[in-house]
């Protein structure tokens, strides 16, 4: 089998801690998003073009959590579906909270650190209530109970676990923590055993909450090298468009033209002149004066 993602996927990384318990090897191969999940090839996979995306001998198998439950499914000696028939719809119910209550809020804080997208504080805010909901409910249960169902590991500590792996990590430190011991306990816990390790490599845990500085950090070069490419050449520009209009403004000042426009109407013979307001008095005489015309 083939799962075609990109490095670092925590919804890829589920199945892959599900295949170590089951024994299952599942091949990565090299994946470029944005280049290889825009190719025919690809998406006659995956229609949508998304990852992760399993390929196995009878078809393609899209979407994470499906792709997890069947891994998980592959083998039934193994405790991922847990040991009743009642403990796999536990299983299913606590991979459907991860899916609901989980991977939106931790998405919204977490991935403008991660650069995928902008940072909004109204959105991060109300993510960390939604978190606090959902861990609420984790802290409740599992102050009981050492894993989600059951005695040991199954398909839902394994897909819970990851859906907060990057909020353990980069954000959620010690004082927004300290309500929920137990689910640190536990996850903690998980991370440690050696199927975990084996894909995770050791986890640690988050010191300080990270800021988004890499998503306003890729902008500032772009922003910055934008006025380099103008400043040089408009300080050079300028002072030749300024010397080519100065002797512009002294051609257009030079009076000849307009004196001879000015000389036009000296042409005013007074027996002409004479002539023209003789028929001018006539007209308006004739027309009683109604055009209220002033006569000198």
């Amino acid at each position: 089998m083939k799962l075609h993602t990109y490095a670092g996927n925590v919804h890829a990384l589920q199945s892959l801690i599900v295949a170590r318990y089951n024994g299952v090897e599942i091949e990565l191969p090299p994946f470029e998003m944005g280049k290889d999940n825009k190719t025919k090839a690809f998406l006659a996979k995956s229609p949508m073009g998304k990852v992760p995306v399993l390929e196995t001998a009878e078809g393609c198998i899209c979407e994470a959590g499906a792709i997890a439950r069947y891994v998980a499914r592959i083998r039934a000696d193994t405790n991922m579906y847990g040991a009743s028939f009642f403990e796999a719809g536990l299983v299913d119910q606590w991979v459907e909270f991860a899916k609901n209550e989980l991977v939106m809020p931790v998405g919204m804080w977490v991935y403008p650190i991660l650069g995928f997208i902008q940072s909004n504080k109204a959105n991060t805010e109300r993510a960390q209530e939604d978190l606090k909901r959902g861990l609420a409910v984790l802290q409740a249960h599992l102050t009981s109970s050492t894993y989600l169902v059951g005695n040991a590991v199954t398909l839902a500590d394994i897909v819970v676990c990851c859906s907060l792996l990057n909020a353990f990590k980069l954000v959620m430190d010690a004082s927004f923590l300290a309500p929920y011991k137990a689910v640190v306990r536990w996850f903690t816990t998980c991370v440690a055993q050696p199927e975990f390790l084996a894909v995770l490599g050791p986890t640690k845990l988050c010191g300080g909450a990270a800021a988004a500085a890499p998503a306003a950090a890729a902008a500032a070069p772009k922003a910055a090298a934008a006025p380099k490419k103008e400043a040089a050449p408009k300080a050079e520009k300028a002072p030749k468009e300024k010397k080519e209009a100065a002797p512009k403004k002294e051609k257009a000042a030079a009076p000849p033209k307009e004196e001879k426009k000015a000389d036009a109407p000296k042409v005013e013979d007074p027996a002409k002149a004479a002539k023209d307001r003789e028929k001018f008095l006539a007209k308006i005489i004739k027309e009683g004066g109604k055009k209220g015309v002033e006569i000198e």
